[in-house]
């Protein structure tokens, strides 16, 4: 293979790097997804419509998910568009597949309850617990709870300020339950044996993984008797549980889409569609033909 389409897409992520300031998370996502044209398509010259048709083909019968394939073709246009505005190719687009819709399941209340009620015992499950009862409580990514910043946490104001995607601040609230619970980790748990910025770290100062996060995690929900078969997702069960509750408990919809982070509200409105046991309870409420009876 040429290097002419390997160099172009370098110096795209190096634009991208230090004149989008785009966070090394989506530089390694668009590092992975260049990776995987080259193993599923014809990465020798530019792009054609006949090499995007291979490419989707190719991740395909290599039994990617749809929802993979999107998420590829998603980050892939980026490259496309860079590479249109830079005079190397016509336009051209990768259209999405189309997906089977369907409703994620989330914790139930009673998980929910179970996993607020856990009894941390070490520094490290008093910081996981106190982690979950952020995301609990406000709904943040996991990633903008783990990068969160000391200096960031307003006590005082019931506020906490999170690095969202693209590098956008947002100011969240939280409640009195939450400034307890972070307010005793902070001053009774939290430790490192150096100075550190972030709210959310090792003890030695760094900032907490994910990975690690992750596994800490499969670990409380088996604790608490929570099966990863009765919800779809981890951290962003939470997100998406905090989302259908602010809503179904009177919140605005544009509020939470501020809360949240969302710069499209359509993509709010997809966190917040009904369950089926709120249809169910709603129906027992106004059925027409039971107050006919």
């Amino acid at each position: 293979m040429t290097n002419g389409l390997k160099s172009l897409f370098d110096t795209f992520i190096r634009e991208k790097q230090f004149l989008a300031n785009l966070s090394p998370r989506t530089l390694a996502s668009y590092k992975e997804i260049f990776a995987r044209y080259e193993k599923y398509s014809d990465a020798s010259d530019l792009p054609t419509q006949e090499t995007l048709d291979q490419f989707i083909i190719g991740m395909r019968e290599a039994g990617l998910s749809v929802t993979t394939v999107n998420i590829s073709l998603r980050s892939f246009n980026s490259f496309l568009s860079w590479l249109t505005e830079h005079n190397k190719i016509p336009a051209l687009r990768l259209k999405k597949l189309k997906e089977e819709k369907r409703v994620m399941k989330t914790l139930s209340d009673k998980q929910l309850s179970a996993l607020y009620n856990w009894k941390p015992q070490t520094r490290a499950e008093h910081r996981l617990y106190t982690l979950l009862c952020l995301l609990i409580d406000t709904g943040v990514r996991i990633n903008e709870a783990l990068t969160l910043k000391n200096q960031n946490v307003d006590f005082d104001n019931l506020l906490v300020t999170v690095m969202g995607k693209g590098g956008k601040e947002r100011i969240i609230p939280i409640s009195a339950e939450l400034r307890k619970i972070m307010y005793r980790y902070s001053t009774k748990y939290k430790y490192s044996r150096f100075p550190t910025e972030v709210f959310f770290s090792t003890s030695t100062g760094t900032q907490l993984g994910y990975h690690n996060t992750y596994r800490d995690l499969k670990r409380v929900l088996n604790a608490c008797g929570i099966s990863h078969e009765d919800f779809d997702g981890y951290f962003h069960s939470l997100r998406r549980k905090f989302a259908k509750s602010y809503v179904k408990n009177g919140g605005n919809l544009f509020y939470l889409q501020k809360v949240l982070g969302h710069s499209n509200i359509a993509t709010t409105k997809l966190y917040v569609e009904a369950e089926t046991e709120d249809l169910q309870a709603t129906h027992l409420k106004t059925s027409l033909l039971s107050r006919l009876r």
